[in-house]
């Protein structure tokens, strides 16, 4: 299996993960998140690990002039890189963002839909190059 395969295996288990908890779950994940907006030191930890994800799919696949479905990796890793630096840099933005977008109910499972898609996506992209 190659790096690009189980790096896509990881973010496809991140977003299916996700998309089945705005599915079914929206109300408690969005109690979670905005809990972690309230604190700042949950979400500063919570832009480092995405920063550090960026940084380490960047780090070792970061060219995104590929001529198959490899490019989807680094473009993941520079979306990763760009969200950890903004919430690292604009905490008050995020904060508002989440009391905006994550009330539960619509809004939240079409998100959940369209990460699950892409999840499964990502899957299948993996999976079909093992």
């Amino acid at each position: 299996m190659t790096t690009f395969a189980i790096i896509a295996l990881i973010f496809a288990g991140l977003l299916i993960m996700v998309g089945l908890l705005l599915l079914f779950r929206n109300k408690d994940f969005c109690k979670v998140v905005a809990d972690l907006a309230t604190s700042p030191s949950q979400l500063f930890t919570w832009s480092l690990m995405a920063l550090i994800l960026g940084l380490v799919v960047l780090g070792h696949e970061y060219r995104i002039a590929l001529p198959n479905w490899y490019w989807v990796i680094p473009l993941l890793g520079w979306l990763s890189l760009i969200k950890g630096a903004w919430i690292m840099l604009f905490p008050d933005t995020v904060k508002r963002m989440i009391k905006l977008y994550c009330p539960p109910g619509a809004t939240t499972s079409f998100f959940g839909l369209i990460s699950l898609v892409i999840g499964a996506g990502l899957l299948w992209l993996a999976l079909a190059a093992y």
